[in-house]
């Protein structure tokens, strides 16, 4: 290093960390008092006992009181009755009383029984379509279910019993049938 960019001052180079070892012991003294201080010690105390871990002997302050530990009088105690506990009640006795409870009862809804709607979707001129988008609706005209025919122009569904309206979707036309009923009657359309 030439001697233009050469730092100033005898002590380039010398004591590094040093600072840092002393922000470092300081850190750890703060955190010592303040624990003393936060869990029942005294601040004076752990002033005392980081100035004998940083290896001072003399660490006692000025001001130090010394406490005579020797009995001087005897002090009398009074008897006092403790409250005695509350009995833990047996399985054989009865519950207290309560105050009036609402109860709520619910009727279990009915289980609607399932029936199968058979569907075959035959297209002139091709005989049996399969792929055609099949859509059924209630009485009131509610949707209710819907499927896609198999290959051979099958369709299968299980429905509650009622009367149902059949919508087919085929080369772009929507085309309504019925009414039909499930059963063992297959419903044929013509498309």
């Amino acid at each position: 290093m030439d001697d233009v960019n050469k730092p100033a001052g005898k002590f380039y180079n010398r004591g590094q960390g040093l600072v840092e070892y002393v922000i470092l012991i300081v850190l750890v003294g703060l955190i010592a008092i303040a624990g003393l201080a936060l869990f029942g010690g005294s601040i004076k105390g752990g002033m005392i006992k980081v100035c004998a871990a940083l290896g001072n002997d003399n660490c006692q302050a000025s001001e130090t009181v010394l406490i005579d530990t020797t009995p001087t009088t005897s002090v009398s105690s009074t008897a006092t009755a403790l409250p005695a506990p509350t009995p833990t009640p047996k399985l054989s006795e009865p519950e207290a009383p309560r105050g009036p409870v609402v109860i709520f009862t619910s009727t279990p809804t009915p289980v609607v029984e399932l029936k199968t709607i058979r569907i075959k979707v035959v297209v002139s001129g091709k005989g049996k379509a399969g792929g055609i988008q099949v859509v059924l609706y209630g009485p009131s005209g509610q949707y209710v279910t819907e499927g896609v025919t198999d290959d051979k122009g099958n369709l299968t569904l299980s429905v509650p019993n009622g009367s149902y309206t059949v919508s087919t979707f085929y080369d772009g036309i929507w085309q309504k049938d019925g009414p039909f009923s499930p059963g063992s009657k297959e419903h044929v359309i013509h498309r």
